[in-house]
């Protein structure tokens, strides 16, 4: 018998701002909503979904443990009930919750962007981005680029909202 996901290309969520409810929202959906989020991983920073996972975790519960992935295919070997994330750059160090980070900021432009490319090379099927703090990308020297071109860059695009919060952009 086949894997369930065996036959798709995964979803790369980006983590959206380290700084904002992005982490929080992901590892909050992965608690809820694990057969949903099966399938997908975080494109992100790894201690940083450890910190959101600790967050949300319902009292009296255990932390949804992170698998680190360096590949999207291997989300397929990530067990239920556990956060896939592949880190993009190096690790990030701790920012303050709610404050503008330059570092924040320019990690989440580089997860959109290397989602982005990933979309486009044919690696995942879809990207969705968790919440971006505009003044944090800002102050990194605004680094999504990329990003504002992925429209035009596909031949057929499906712009979903989910939530009011995530963007997906899925290219065929």
């Amino acid at each position: 018998m086949s894997h369930p996901i065996a036959d798709k290309l995964p979803i790369g969520v980006t983590m959206g701002d380290a700084a904002g409810i992005g982490p929080e929202i992901i590892a909050k959906a992965h608690r809820e909503h694990a057969d949903v989020m099966r399938g997908s991983f975080v494109v992100g920073d790894v201690d940083t979904m450890r910190r959101a996972s600790r967050l949300v975790a319902l009292n009296g519960r255990p932390a949804l443990p992170v698998a680190v992935i360096t590949d999207p295919a291997q989300v397929i070997d990530v067990p239920p009930h556990c956060i896939a994330v592949l880190q993009v750059g190096a690790a990030l160090l701790p920012v303050p919750w709610g404050q503008v980070s330059a570092n924040a900021g320019l990690l989440a432009g580089r997860c959109v962007e290397w989602a982005a490319d990933a979309a486009l090379a044919g690696q995942i099927s879809a990207m969705v981005t968790a919440p971006l703090h505009k003044e944090a990308l800002h102050a990194a020297g605004d680094p999504m680029t990329a990003f504002r071109d992925i429209p035009s860059c596909c031949r057929t695009v499906q712009h979903v909202f989910w939530a009011n919060r995530w963007q997906m952009y899925r290219c065929e």
